[in-house]
């Protein structure tokens, strides 16, 4: 299974992607409904997942707590981390995990 991550804009046009480290960044989030991680334990692997930008003040300490519990976090986190940063910084932006 393999997970694309997208920011993209109000009218739906994708202005920025992952998909390069897709399947370490699966292996790597939280199983669904985690109580340690409430917002990432929400992705669904076989449908579309939306954060609102107002969402990833939530979303980016959970991504950073996963970078600091994995012994050794994919470079894929990262980019996660800075596309999650580039949506909180937007207007109208979404962060969405394109799931199988």
């Amino acid at each position: 299974m393999a997970l694309t991550v997208e920011l993209r804009n109000a009218k739906g046009e994708v202005l920025g992607r992952i998909v390069e480290g897709a399947h370490d960044l699966v292996r790597t989030l939280p199983p669904m409904d985690d109580p340690d991680f409430p917002m990432l334990g929400l992705l669904d692997p076989y449908g579309d997942t939306f954060f609102s930008g107002f969402q990833m003040r939530r979303v980016i300490p959970e991504l950073r707590k996963l970078r600091n519990l994995t012994p050794r976090p994919p470079s894929v986190l990262q980019d996660l981390e800075d596309l999650a940063s580039e949506c909180a910084d937007g207007v109208h932006t979404y962060l969405v995990f394109v799931g199988d």
